[in-house]
């Protein structure tokens, strides 16, 4: 978390996170408080955004050919409603996917104002254990189905669901689930070749 003093508005930190001060810093409001996910004031690895963009040119080909939805990358916040408290929270996941029926007629600027169905995280060298796992329970909890928590340097990716976690290996096969049902990648193909 970045020090701070009081607990922020949704307006606060959208002028916030829109300033020059944070240009190239994904910074999310968690319950109130401004979070610096990562360090991206060097802009990411070139292995960070090689498995970005295979997961999501995957997931696009795949949603396109089906009609299912839209798929967002980079710097898309979604605001996550909390059962717990009235301090808001905006995520900013690296690649996500919003079903055609839960879109809204017309997108807006700023932050969407729904949880995304398929959220995925690519783990970078810089990112926290717990700060992570925060992440996956504030999905969860907004009704997000589907997380991919996906580590190159392990080359496996974790599958969080509300039922639990299941990890896929660099043989495996990567599925849609309930979210989109159909889809298989095989794991390998989202990583560089070694």
């Amino acid at each position: 978390m970045l020090p701070q003093t009081r607990l922020l508005t949704l307006e606060d930190y959208q002028r916030i996170a829109q300033s020059p001060e944070y240009d190239g810093v994904r910074v999310e409001l968690v319950h109130g408080a401004l979070c610096q996910w990562g360090v991206m004031t060097g802009g990411t690895s070139p292995i960070h955004g090689w498995v970005v963009n295979e997961i999501a040119f995957l997931l696009n080909q795949y949603v396109r050919t089906h009609a299912l939805g839209q798929v967002f990358i980079g710097e898309t916040g979604f605001r996550l409603p909390s059962r717990h408290d009235d301090l808001p929270t905006v995520r900013i996941p690296d690649v996500a996917f919003v079903s055609a029926s839960r879109l809204p007629p017309k997108l807006t600027e700023g932050y969407a104002e729904f949880p995304p169905d398929l959220a995925v995280e690519v783990i970078s060298h810089g990112n926290d254990a717990e700060e992570i796992q925060e992440k996956v329970l504030d999905f969860l909890e907004a009704g997000v189905s589907l997380i991919w928590l996906v580590y190159p340097k392990t080359q496996s990716i974790t599958v969080h669901t509300i039922d639990g976690a299941h990890i896929f290996g660099i043989a495996d096969m990567l599925d849609g689930g309930d979210i989109l049902s159909g889809l298989s990648i095989p794991v390998v193909s989202v990583f560089p070749k070694r």
